[in-house]
């Protein structure tokens, strides 16, 4: 009697999923990056300051989390770690880009 051999092809789909989800991972960072510098952009030249500029943030922040999630069919969880990490991941990682950008363009267009 011959022993039955161990099938190969499961490690081989393990790996094309991790790599996938690095990749969905990376694509969604990107994203993220540049939403933020976006805002901030926006944020500047409008000229909004204070609270008002945080809360526009977290405002299109939480529109853009909602069209991402849209555009995985609102299963995120088939495509990245979790579900935060489409609807609220990056929120503080983002945040200081914002910032940066966003007293950028408010001293350019606002003060000098």
């Amino acid at each position: 009697m011959q022993q039955p051999q161990p099938q190969k092809e499961a490690p081989i789909a393990l790996d094309l999923n991790a790599q996938t989800l690095k990749s969905n991972t990376s694509l969604l960072t990107r994203i993220r990056t540049y939403m933020a510098s976006a805002i901030g952009i926006a944020a500047g030249i409008l000229g909004f300051s204070g609270l008002t500029g945080f809360l526009f943030y977290i405002a299109l922040f939480f529109i853009c989390s909602v069209f991402l999630g849209a555009k995985c069919d609102f299963k995120a969880g088939k495509y990245f770690p979790s579900g935060f990490t489409v609807y609220g991941g990056g929120l503080g990682k983002d945040m200081i880009l914002y910032l940066m950008v966003w007293t950028i363009f408010y001293n350019v267009v606002h003060v000098i």
